[in-house]
């Protein structure tokens, strides 16, 4: 992920230290468009639709989800 390309092995190995692999089944949700945000989703296998009053999306493996809300610190869109 190019978010992560400046990084120094030290940052990478702290982020691999609190992070933590979810699996999810076909139809599960992450997240309500509106909630806060409170993790940044990176996708390893799979896709997933992100789809909000205003947008629909696929992403698929190495893209991630959240991260401008994490990092600005606002609601979910």
């Amino acid at each position: 992920m190019e978010f992560f390309s400046r990084a120094t092995v030290e940052e990478l190995f702290l982020l691999a230290a609190i992070s933590c692999e979810v699996q999810l089944k076909a139809g599960d949700g992450i997240f309500m468009e509106g909630e806060i945000a409170d993790a940044l989703y990176i996708i390893v296998e799979g896709k997933v639709e992100l789809a909000g009053s205003t947008f629909k999306e696929v992403l698929g493996p190495h893209d991630a989800v959240g991260l401008y809300a994490v990092l600005a610190d606002e609601p979910r869109y």
